[in-house]
């Protein structure tokens, strides 16, 4: 797990740098810049593993891919706009992720007992941060004047479904770890809680 979380870090570092030297050929330079930014959010989890010591695979591996398929693939290599399916994709991974940090929530403050109450509550997560994250892009437009949400060409489709397609996204991760509770089967959920012990 450790070796691919390596070489994710090193693919979009380089991915980083081409783009950002190509935007500066072309003298976008905010663009550029933005291509940058990631490689701090890439090395991040290494930095911190480094000096405290301490590191949980399973929390490293679901950052490093979400901040890969949703930075480095959606917004410095664009498939964002050029393929118009990939931001539904990405914000039902979202909705996966942010589960996961509803269980290491529960489980870190010894709340994972009943079941029903660890489903409602990976739900509420999900839809907390969804929403948050709506606001923060409806905020961003707001003061740069962009169009990050797609308001000029979807109205407020674009907000919805984001925000839907992070619910579908928690109800397949909860499925899944019903299944495993109910059946006792030791998969992905249940590898994960066990590395919180």
């Amino acid at each position: 797990m450790k070796k691919i979380n390596l070489l994710i870090v090193l693919v979009s570092v380089l991915i980083s740098l081409y783009y950002c030297y190509s935007y500066i050929e072309i003298k976008k330079y905010a663009n550029a810049l933005s291509s940058l930014i990631i490689i701090p959010l890439m090395v991040a989890p290494l930095i911190i593993t480094k000096i405290t010591k301490k590191s949980n695979n399973w929390i490293e591996s679901i950052y490093i891919v979400f901040i890969f398929l949703a930075q480095v693939l959606g917004s410095v290599v664009g498939l964002y706009h050029s393929f118009s399916g990939y931001d539904k994709i990405v914000h039902m991974i979202s909705g996966i992720v942010t589960s996961f940090l509803g269980v290491y929530i529960l489980y870190k403050f010894k709340k994972g007992d009943n079941k029903f109450f660890n489903i409602i509550f990976i739900v509420i997560i999900t839809l907390a941060i969804a929403a948050i994250w709506e606001l923060i892009e409806y905020n961003i437009d707001n003061i740069f004047k962009t169009d990050v949400q797609w308001v000029s060409k979807t109205g407020i489709n674009d907000t919805m479904t984001d925000i839907i397609s992070a619910l579908i996204g928690t109800c397949l991760f909860n499925i899944c770890y019903l299944f495993e509770i109910c059946n006792d089967k030791k998969m992905i959920v249940t590898k994960f809680i066990n590395s919180l012990n």
